[in-house]
């Protein structure tokens, strides 16, 4: 028994540790983390100080709505030219370039806030140009990471990073109310302006291992033959096509718990506010270990991916049958690790995998699937449990996410092999 607990807590020492390794051995990429980390949390700061402000000024449910809208129309147009920009100039220079642009906007909703002349179409305004410099900057920042500490340590800083990034969203809208409450919004836009002037700080003093030269810059194709140039390459490489296909399944029902889980608590358990905040809080606890599982791999592969795909169907169905709060909780505790884990580990290997030239695309592609799709299969999802419940949507998506499990051993074949743990 003992020499059982002795190799438990060794094997669980050693994953820490790999959990951390960049971190800790890497000068360069922990001002980078932490750069990150406050960009992060000054996001889900501003974010919440805009709904609040919306309401505040409006009174209208409808005009936050609206605000989403606004925050989400342009990505969604013009989402995918982001990678094309990305592919086509210095990754350093557009994610400087976007971190400026958006702690302007910051600046500008404080410094309006504080005035006490803030309009709502104020609010719209920032938030459509956010909306729009945000499709270049995730995949500059991809780009970027992969340029500065190396592929062999892809993985683990994609990990790193969706853990700081989980972290920040289940503290910063929390702490957003509070500043809210004491101060009013300005500090929180104030809050966010500084997370990107960290950022912007910490990107200046990085040298990467292996700077991109941005493309050919005497053949500069128009954005729409650059585009249909990288969906060619995506869906002319089988590993790449078969695995972004199986992120468009994943993300277009079984993930849509934003959707969900106010209805499950509400409607199928009949509970209240209290046991929405303690579902999602259970869900929030799952993607925070997925995501520190992840960064503690050496290195990710084919058949973890699938075998989370399994686990996330399971812990759906489970909770087609289930009604015990008790049980729901660490049940969505293993979803949310699940979930994590195989968007994580799956967007690892597209970016890992993906030519030089084409990394932009291949990265604003993945993420125009999790943040595009993901809502529009949100909605769905509610239409599902208004027909059928929640029982329906567990269920329809629990379908998604085995079915694509199950064809884990076909896709095995046309995607190219990754190494093993």
């Amino acid at each position: 028994m003992l020499v059982s607990l002795d190799r438990l807590w060794r094997h669980l020492t050693d994953r820490t540790d790999r959990a951390f390794a960049t971190l800790k051995g890497n000068g360069q990429y922990r001002w980078y983390f932490l750069g990150s980390f406050m960009l992060s949390m000054g996001f889900w700061i501003q974010n919440t100080a805009q709904a609040w402000l919306v309401l505040e000024l409006t009174h209208s449910a409808s005009m936050v709505g609206l605000l989403v809208l606004y925050a989400f129309g342009p990505r969604a147009a013009f989402g995918l030219f982001g990678g094309v920009v990305v592919d086509r100039y210095d990754e350093r220079l557009v994610l400087l370039w976007s971190h400026v642009g958006l702690m302007l906007c910051a600046a500008a909703l404080a410094i309006l806030a504080a005035s006490g002349d803030i309009a709502v179409g104020h609010l719209f305004a920032i938030a459509a140009i956010r909306s729009l410099l945000l499709c270049v900057e995730g995949p500059a920042r991809t780009k970027f990471v992969r340029s500065m500490v190396g592929r062999e340590n892809f993985t683990n800083v994609l990990g790193l990073g969706a853990s700081g990034d989980h972290f920040a969203r289940i503290v910063g809208p929390a702490l957003a109310g509070l500043m809210i409450s004491a101060l009013g919004a300005t500090p929180c836009f104030m809050a966010n302006a500084v997370g990107f002037l960290a950022m912007i700080l910490a990107v200046l003093r990085i040298r990467r291992q292996r700077p991109t030269a941005g493309g050919d810059h005497r053949r500069r194709p128009s954005p729409v033959a650059a585009l249909v140039e990288g969906l060619r390459y995506v869906s002319g490489v089988p590993y790449l096509s078969a695995l972004m296909l199986a992120l468009f399944l994943m993300t277009f029902i079984p993930m849509s718990f934003g959707t969900t889980l106010p209805i499950f608590a509400v409607k199928t358990l009949g509970r209240d506010a209290t046991a929405y905040g303690t579902l999602v809080s259970g869900l929030a606890f799952g993607s925070l270990v997925g995501s520190l599982g992840v960064a503690s791999r050496r290195q990710t592969n084919l058949v973890w991916i699938f075998l989370c795909a399994a686990g996330l169907g399971a812990a759906q169905l489970a909770l087609v049958f289930e009604r015990s709060l008790i049980v729901c909780v660490p049940t969505l505790a293993f979803a949310g690790f699940f979930m994590t884990s195989f968007v994580v580990s799956i967007s690892s290997i597209l970016l890992s995998e993906a030519e030089d030239g084409f990394q932009g695309r291949v990265g604003s592609l993945s993420g125009y699937v999790v943040q595009t799709i993901g809502p529009l299969g949100s909605s769905i999802s509610g239409w599902l449990s208004d027909v059928g419940g929640t029982d329906l949507a567990f269920g329809v998506g629990a379908c998604f996410a085995i079915a694509t499990a199950a064809t884990g051993a076909l896709v095995k074949r046309a995607v190219k092999p990754a190494p093993q743990t």
